[in-house]
């Protein structure tokens, strides 16, 4: 009877076993773990086990829970600081391979310009004082009426080499005149000389093959001075009468007219050369210019750049400017 009792007992506890929610570790076969959803159920309940030991079950499952939610946020935490710092990672490499490419294909593009291309030279720093080193003459840009009726001191070299550099343009103008009148008279003469007969009386072979006027003159004269046979007279007389004619004609007299013209021009511009050239440029600077700073930069004050500015400014050579207005009024007041 004793053992049938034994055996209901036994089997009804086995029921109520099975009815617990457990999770048996079998990898641990001496022990059980409840379940996290059943200890936060049972957590007020204690367990009496027929071995007398009391379990606190809310003790220990509120620790379990905290445990596990400590564990929870401290792997969210790794995970989001691991998070972090791979997408630093990646943001860092993705830098480094755009940069990388970027050289890669300045490095194509210069590669692929032809062998014939030269690349633009660095263009120099020009000084950034300049205008202060000019000071005074600064006031070389002022009004070109300023050249014409300044009578300030410091500018009369300036207003000089204007003015003789205006005139020189002027002669330069007429000389070029004078020539292209000679040019224009020499072909007519030369025309007339071509349809005239004229056959030296002596050896003198060649004498009017293309001659100048003057040439022509010298033969003339030697004619007139020499003695002649009796034989050669004829032959002499009818070579001065041709030459005579020809050196008479009017395409003659405006030859020498216009070489006579061109010679006074060519001696104009000779005269009005005179203190046009760089030297006197030079010294006109140095007169205009502030004592202070010819003193602080010695004999360098006008150098290769302020020559270069004050040729640009006034007109000289193949520049337009202040000479080329002077000349402008100049020619106008003559008409």
């Amino acid at each position: 009877m004793k053992r049938i009792r034994n055996l209901f007992v036994g089997t009804v506890s086995l029921f109520a076993l099975t009815a617990l929610p457990m999770q048996f570790d079998f990898g641990n076969l001496g022990s059980f773990d409840l379940s996290s959803a059943h200890a936060r159920g049972n957590g007020n309940g204690g367990g009496n086990g027929n071995g007398g030991g009391n379990g606190g079950g809310n003790g220990n499952g509120g620790k379990a829970e905290k445990g596990e939610r400590g564990k929870s946020a401290s792997a969210k935490d790794r995970s989001g600081s691991s998070s972090r710092a791979t997408a630093s990672r990646e943001r860092k490499s993705s830098s480094k391979v755009k940069t990388a490419k970027a050289e890669r294909v300045r490095g194509a593009q210069v590669a692929a310009l032809p062998a014939a291309v030269e690349l633009p030279e660095a263009k120099p720093v020009k000084e950034k004082n300049f205008r202060a080193k000019l000071a005074g003459l600064n006031s070389l840009n002022r009004n070109y009426h300023a050249y014409l009726n300044s009578q300030a001191p410091r500018m009369a070299s300036i207003r000089a080499f204007v003015m003789d550099s205006a005139q020189l343009d002027i002669a330069t103008a007429e000389l070029a005149a004078a020539n292209s009148t000679v040019a224009a008279a020499q072909v007519e003469f030369d025309s007339l000389l071509s349809n005239t007969e004229i056959t030296p009386y002596d050896d003198a072979v060649g004498i009017y093959d293309d001659p100048t006027l003057a040439e022509l003159e010298d033969r003339l004269e030697h004619l007139n001075s020499v003695t002649v046979a009796p034989e050669d007279e004829a032959a002499w007389a009818a070579e001065v009468d041709a030459l005579e004619g020809l050196l008479e004609s009017t395409e003659a007299t405006a030859l020498a007219d216009a070489e006579e013209a061109a010679a006074d021009a060519q001696q104009a511009a000779d005269d009005a050369a005179v203190g046009t050239d760089d030297e006197a440029l030079k010294q006109a600077l140095l007169d205009a210019a502030n004592e202070n700073r010819v003193e602080q930069y010695g004999d360098d004050y006008v150098d290769d750049e302020m020559m270069d500015w004050a040729k640009d400014v006034l007109g000289v050579g193949g520049d337009f400017g202040k000479i080329d207005e002077v000349r402008e009024s100049l020619e106008a007041d003559s008409e």
